[in-house]
């Protein structure tokens, strides 16, 4: 928990503001009260049930905008290099922002409803999804592919069942895994734990209730 105690302007007293101060500081300036700051997430989303027109402005304060983004590039080196990396600190703001605007999603502790996401859903996800680098290890299986450009990762390969198939390891370029994806792939081909998007539990209707609302901000 983020104790505030003294002036409420002991945020601005300070130039450099850890991620949890930066989220605070921009909350404070939505005049949400210090005894809802004080609860962290909790209090937040306390606020926000009580307040459902601040939602929107709320969600803005939380994740950085257009601006805040050109700003953080003009003020960052003019070499090509380190132009378009996000400097360190930001991208620690930005996460903390996520953190808090979980708990307007989830509507609780986010670490608390994903656990529980998992234990329903026994850890099983429609789509793998997995990213890969350049030169990573990747399988094709001409029997299961949709298309030659297809492919998947070594755990999905080796969680299925490509017994006399026609599959070849390969080095990647970069993608991601294919693996429960129906139009890169066989459904016969998905592994134990990536069976398609229809093949896993439905999300709790709350959950997806609250979700949805702030996502229709985000987007």
């Amino acid at each position: 928990m983020a104790r505030i105690e003294g002036d409420a302007d002991q945020f601005t007293s300070h130039p450099v503001l850890s991620p949890t101060d930066w989220v605070l500081e921009k909350l404070r300036k939505l005049s949400v009260p210090l005894e809802c700051l004080e609860r962290n997430g909790a209090g937040l989303l306390q606020y926000v049930k009580d307040k459902r027109s601040k939602m929107p402005e709320i969600i803005a304060a939380l994740l950085p905008g257009v601006e805040e983004l050109q700003t953080v590039f003009e003020n960052s080196s003019s070499t090509d290099e380190v132009r378009w990396t996000l400097p360190r600190e930001f991208k620690k703001r930005c996460r903390e922002g996520v953190r808090w605007a979980q708990w307007l999603m989830f509507e609780a502790d986010p670490d608390l409803v994903l656990e529980a996401i998992r234990r329903q859903t026994g850890g099983q996800k429609g789509v793998c999804g997995a990213v890969w680098g350049s030169d990573d290890i990747a399988y094709r299986c001409r029997t299961c592919e949709n298309d030659p450009t297809c492919a998947i990762c070594v755990p999905c390969f080796q969680a299925g069942s490509h017994a006399n198939h026609d599959y070849s390891m390969i080095h990647t370029g970069g993608g991601c895994c294919d693996c429960g994806d129906i139009t890169a792939w066989k459904p016969s081909g998905f592994c134990s734990m990536h069976r398609g998007p229809g093949q896993v539990s439905p999300l709790p209707e709350a959950f997806v209730s609250s979700a949805q609302q702030v996502l229709e901000i985000l987007l």
